[in-house]
């Protein structure tokens, strides 16, 4: 990531740091969605805040999540557990990447 700013250190913990503050945001827009456009606006949203972080595939991922929700106009429950599991790794690695360098 420090490549997409550069390689500006600072800038990139600013970036994650703010990323790891709106995760819960994210979520609770996902799981809070009480219609289907919600939902697959939720899941736009989120994509779009992973490719402005490189986070490629997890974002293709969440894509992948937006056609589901526009073909069944439901996201699965697999789907969403998985989902939840890939963003809470990304997570950790983001709250690592900035503990790591602030360390």
């Amino acid at each position: 990531m420090t490549r997409t700013l550069d390689g500006d250190e600072d800038g990139a913990r600013e970036v994650l740091t703010c990323f790891l503050g709106s995760v819960p945001t994210y979520w609770a827009a996902i799981e809070g969605a009480s219609d289907v456009q919600s939902l697959r606006r939720a899941l736009h949203t989120l994509k779009g805040s992973l490719l402005a972080l490189g986070a490629f595939e997890l974002a293709s991922y969440v894509a992948s999540c937006e056609e589901e929700v526009q073909k069944a106009q439901v996201l699965r429950q697999e789907t969403r557990a998985d989902l939840r599991a890939r963003l809470d790794h990304a997570v950790c690695e983001a709250a690592s990447s900035v503990q790591t360098a602030s360390g």
